[in-house]
């Protein structure tokens, strides 16, 4: 058997569980509020003209909804971040949270992060 965890994507956890004979799809749906000021860092796919988000915008989305009931987004399983990775577009990005509490709360995360903690 073959397990394979396919990420989230907009809200949605998705794990597919493969044998030889067949594919059972496990799909978790969690519902959000977020702010609609809060709706950029996108970019379209080459292929498919589908939005998907900067790996900046991702990792603050992921921190962003770490307080959620849910629990999908408590922890990350390990985190490279790419030489690429804009450390400053990041710390704008997590600036432009209207929520104090919040802002606070996703900059440490952060900040922990990218310190190793």
């Amino acid at each position: 058997m073959v397990v394979q965890e396919c990420g989230m994507f907009h809200g949605w956890n998705t794990t597919i569980l493969t044998t030889e004979a067949d594919v059972l799809q496990v799909l978790t749906v969690s519902v959000h509020h977020v702010q609609p000021s809060f709706f950029f860092g996108y970019e379209t796919a080459p292929k498919g003209n589908v939005k998907i988000a900067t790996q900046e915008k991702a990792l603050i989305d992921f921190l962003y909804l770490s307080p959620a009931k849910s629990k999908l987004f408590r922890s990350l399983p390990e985190l490279e971040l790419p030489k690429r990775f804009d450390m400053r577009e990041a710390r704008h990005m997590i600036s432009l949270i209207r929520s104090r509490r919040r802002r606070k709360r996703v900059l440490g995360l952060f900040e922990d992060l990218i310190s190793g903690k």
